[in-house]
């Protein structure tokens, strides 16, 4: 289920429940989003007193959640189809 270019906040967020419903039959019970950013100058250097200039972009990350059966986390992609299990 891939994203496509200029997709809404809202369908983006969408997107993201329906893929957790899908491979976890589970409803999300928390949906997180970040703003994208880099840094063009200056990695780890404020808080060392350097200089750094941060800068948004239009890309987010987006999180859709709910609590497993069992201990642990699965971590699963959108975009990749990556899927990941920490125990």
């Amino acid at each position: 289920m891939p994203l496509q270019a200029n997709e809404s906040l809202a369908d983006l967020s969408v997107d993201a429940r329906v893929h957790l419903k899908h491979h976890y039959q589970q409803e999300a019970s928390l949906l997180a989003a970040a703003p994208g950013r880099v840094n063009l100058i200056g990695e780890h250097t404020d808080y060392n007193d350097g200089f750094v200039l941060p800068m948004a972009v239009d890309l987010r990350t987006y999180v859709a959640a709910s609590a497993l059966r069992d201990p642990g986390v699965d971590v699963l992609s959108v975009t990749g189809d990556d899927r990941r299990q920490l125990r």
